[in-house]
C-alpha cells in the first residue's frame, strides 16, 4: 500500500512499520496530516505514553514516521486517546494512488476521519 504521492518511496505492507510491539507504553495519539485539498494522506505517525494520576501523558515517545509531518507543508491533526481506552480500529481507504483517509476508533467509540471523505 502506499501513502498517497508524498509517500511514494515507502511502501507500507505491514502495519508494524507504524505500531511498534516492543514499547512499554500505551498508544496516546495519531498524528494525521493530508494535503491541503484534503484529497489523500501525507504523513502518519503514532505517539506513545503512560498516564499519571491525573490523567496527564507521561513519559511520551514519538514512534515512527510515515510520509510528511510537516505543518508547513501539510494539514495536520493530532487524534489523542483518553487514558483508559484504547484504539481498537484503524481503517485506512486507499486506492491506486495512495491512502486517501484515516479513521481511527477507540473501544469506546471515540473516532474521528481525516482526509478524503467517500
Amino acid at each position: 500500500m502506499y501513502g498517497g504521492p508524498s509517500l511514494n518511496a515507502l511502501t507500507v505492507s505491514d502495519m508494524s512499520v507504524l505500531f511498534q510491539d516492543n514499547i512499554n507504553r500505551d498508544v496516546t495519539s495519531m498524528k494525521v496530516c493530508t494535503d491541503y485539498a484534503v484529497t489523500f494522506v501525507k504523513g502518519i505517525q503514532v505517539s506513545y505514553g503512560s498516564f499519571n494520576g491525573d490523567g496527564e501523558i507521561i513519559n511520551s515517545l514519538n514512534g515512527n514516521k510515515i510520509g510528511d509531518l510537516d505543518h508547513n507543508t501539510a494539514l495536520c491533526t493530532i487524534f489523542y486517546i483518553p487514558r483508559n481506552q484504547y484504539l481498537a480500529q484503524l481503517i485506512l481507504r486507499y486506492n491506486d494512488q495512495g491512502i486517501v483517509s484515516v479513521r481511527p476508533t477507540t473501544d469506546q467509540g471515540k473516532s474521528a476521519s481525516y482526509g478524503k471523505q467517500p
